[in-house]
């Protein structure tokens, strides 16, 4: 009632932000509320002040170190790092009490175990009361201290059997990792707060948390005792390297690995592990990047290869020859591929890490659909697609329904299509997370399929704008021959035929030819334009599109 009644007044003058921000603060602890009442009543401070005043002094104490969990805890959270401060009564005593008191809550949802929570302005008060007994420094540091432990732990465990159940975890304690990671920056134990950001990094990277990933290392790295690590430092620009090939910000990726590599080849022995991974992922930045030699990105991969058998890594050798196989697919060496992923398989299988197992399943089936056989590809892209979600792999998922969606396409089930791209469109937008880019451009070919030329056009502007910084150069191309077909097919055929040039040179420039089945879809609209032309003034107008820059191609295309 009290909290009803400060907030009632005030709805017609603040807007639901303001209203937030005021309920945030201090304030609302202590405001004058409601009037003939108790005093006790008044306000919120002095409510739970009188609940407080009721406590043993053990459940006092108890109380205002369960502050310090913002996330909520379980009860063997509490025992372990409260149990040498019990003297009369266990743990488990005093927080069932607790919860009898309505001081802490039972959290209705979570895992297996029981998990306890504060309400907001409950939490609030208790950590002031924790700081006025000067007991929060050492509280957050046994709270980091056992958080540092789970995470370690599951970074043992986060490529096994065990995999799902771990993740799931993590995932439960993620507001406890941020609030004991941020304490161990903010106290400057730089040491610890490195070791808990290496240990967590696989499971914030999969749930693709990229932006509160990137501005804890910015932190990091300007502390100048960042570089009394070396190895926890260098394994922290590993990932770093990782995510900023996820961001498509591929020179920066390199720039970083660069730095890392130099630091695990001075450790020497020590760095031989760390070393193989920076290789793998250079491997794989090299891979991806527009122009660049192949024969880098294997010599790459074969130096990380090597460094992992000779430590006996089998994790480390099976993500390494699943990327050998997304190196050869690039270059469409089938009777490279299929071998490569197969022994990648085996691995993940053996190691029982479905992570590893849906990326080959992924693989496997995307090229075993650009090899016509739809009915492996279907099975691959459905076990990928059921491993993500049991993994609650968002990002997974996104790229599974798209593939289902690419699948059905080329075998003409187009309503089909247009559900799973749809739904892959959809999850993208609503978590943000991924790459919005291809589903854009496929709904674009299925809106040129069926001859809705705006709509069309609309889906690969957006996939052209979306695709910016990623792959940028590819989503030019594409955008300009999906452009040219539907300028031929709306009796524009000159500018049909100059755009389809300049889209043909940058296909060309950058090594990747438009796939088949979407060339053909094209080359049934750009033939209107050849045939009102005619071939030799044709293929003047495309080579006056060929001249064009990317930049000059572009402000062609967008004009009305």
């Amino acid at each position: 009632p009290l909290a009803i009644e400060l907030i009632a007044p005030r709805i017609r003058m603040m807007s639901p932000e303001s209203l937030l921000a005021w309920l945030d603060d201090q304030v609302f602890l202590s405001a004058d509320g409601m009037r003939a009442v108790p005093s006790r009543q008044k306000t919120l401070e002095n409510a739970i002040e009188w609940s407080y005043s009721l406590l043993s002094a053990e459940e006092r104490d108890l109380f205002t170190g369960l502050s310090v969990f913002p996330g909520g805890f379980t009860l063997h959270a509490a025992e372990t790092i409260y149990s040498q401060t019990a003297t009369g009564h266990s743990i488990s005593d005093l927080v069932a009490s607790l919860s009898n008191k309505s001081i802490i809550q039972r959290a209705p949802e979570g895992s297996d175990e029981s998990r306890y929570k504060m309400l907001f302005t409950i939490q609030q008060f208790a950590q002031e009361r924790l700081r006025h007994r000067e007991g929060e420094a050492q509280a957050r540091n046994w709270h980091l201290a056992y958080f540092l432990d789970l995470a370690r732990q599951a970074d043992k465990e986060i490529h096994g059997p065990a995999q799902v159940e771990w993740i799931r975890r993590l995932e439960l304690e993620d507001d406890n990792f941020r609030a004991a990671l941020d304490w161990g920056m903010s106290s400057r134990q730089i040491e610890l707060s490195l070791r808990l950001l290496n240990a967590i990094l696989e499971v914030w990277i999969g749930r693709h948390h990229l932006s509160k990933i990137q501005s804890r290392f910015d932190t990091l790295r300007g502390l100048p005792e960042i570089h009394s690590y070396p190895e926890l430092y260098a394994r922290l620009l590993n990932h770093m390297g990782r995510i900023r090939w996820l961001s498509g910000d591929f020179s920066a990726a390199r720039a970083i690995l660069k730095e890392g590599q130099e630091i695990w080849s001075e450790l020497g022995v020590k760095g031989a592990k760390g070393l193989a991974e920076c290789l793998r992922i250079q491997g794989l930045v090299a891979c991806f990047m527009e122009g660049e030699d192949p024969d880098i990105a294997r010599a790459l991969l074969e130096e990380s290869l090597n460094l992992h058998e000779i430590q006996g890594n089998l994790w480390g050798k099976a993500f390494t020859y699943l990327l050998f196989g997304m190196l050869a697919g690039r270059q469409n060496k089938y009777t490279e591929v299929f071998p490569m992923l197969e022994k990648s398989m085996d691995l993940f299988r053996q190691l029982g890490d479905i992570w590893g197992i849906a990326r080959v399943s992924q693989r496997l089936g995307q090229y075993y659909l650009e090899q016509e056989n739809h009915e492996k590809a279907r099975l691959h892209f459905e076990q990928h697609l059921t491993l993500d979600e049991e993994l609650s792999f968002k990002q997974g998922i996104i790229v599974a329904l798209g593939n289902l969606g690419e699948l059905y396409r080329y075998q003409g089930v187009y309503d089909q299509a247009q559900i799973f791209y749809e739904r892959s469109l959809w999850m993208c937008r609503t978590y943000d997370v991924g790459d919005c880019g291809y589903n854009l451009y496929a709904l674009g070919m299925l809106a040129l399929h069926k001859e809705d030329y705006h709509l069309a056009k609309k889906f690969f502007h957006d996939y052209y704008i979306s695709s910016r910084g990623i792959t940028e150069l590819k989503a030019i191309s594409m955008f300009l021959i999906g452009c040219a077909a539907i300028a031929a097919a709306t009796n524009e055929p000159a500018r049909a035929a100059r755009l389809s040039g300049a889209a043909m040179s940058l296909s060309h420039t950058i090594n990747r030819p438009i796939p088949p089945f979407d060339q053909a879809e094209f080359d049934r609209h750009i033939h209107n334009a050849r045939r009102q032309l005619g071939e030799v003034a044709f293929q003047a107008l495309q080579s006056e599109g060929q001249a064009m820059t990317p930049t000059q191609a572009i402000d062609y295309a967008v004009v009305s």
